[in-house]
């Protein structure tokens, strides 16, 4: 998968399922209703760099929750014990929201609200691609 659509287990490196998919998925329909992506990850040298990425991650979704962390061995490069940011790339001032606000559309909100459905940090947390399809925003104007 690209770079800019790795969801945080792949970017871990721990074990993954079909739920990538539906990370992905966000990604995707984001970059369709936005002229950018929403993670950059690039450093200052123009390399695409996964503590960059983890940075925008949490700006963009907040901290993960710690049983996400405890779950992935990886995630001590990251966080220390306590759960706190190793400080490895700054956290960027960004948020979905501001991002969001160059979005074009007639329920920017409930766009927003599908795309959060899909990027939680604990993919158990993300929906089936059946319940992401028939999320409210998607069937909205479908008559069901």
């Amino acid at each position: 998968m690209p770079n800019i659509y790795k969801a945080p287990e792949v970017i871990l490196r721990s074990s993954w399922g079909y739920k990538v998919d539906i990370w992905n998925i966000a990604m995707v329909a984001w970059l369709i209703v936005s002229s950018h992506t929403l993670i950059n990850g690039k450093n200052f040298n123009g390399i695409f760099d996964d503590r960059i990425h983890m940075a925008e991650l949490i700006a963009l979704l907040g901290p993960p929750p710690p049983e996400f962390r405890e779950q992935r061995p990886l995630s001590s490069v990251f966080w220390d014990e306590s759960g706190n940011w190793k400080y490895l790339a700054p956290i960027p001032d960004t948020t979905l929201e501001s991002l969001a606000e160059k979005v074009e559309g007639d329920d920017k909100e409930g766009f927003l609200r599908w795309l959060w459905m899909a990027l939680q940090w604990n993919p158990e947390d993300r929906p089936t691609a059946l319940e992401l399809l028939y999320g409210e925003w998607l069937m909205k104007g479908s008559g069901k």
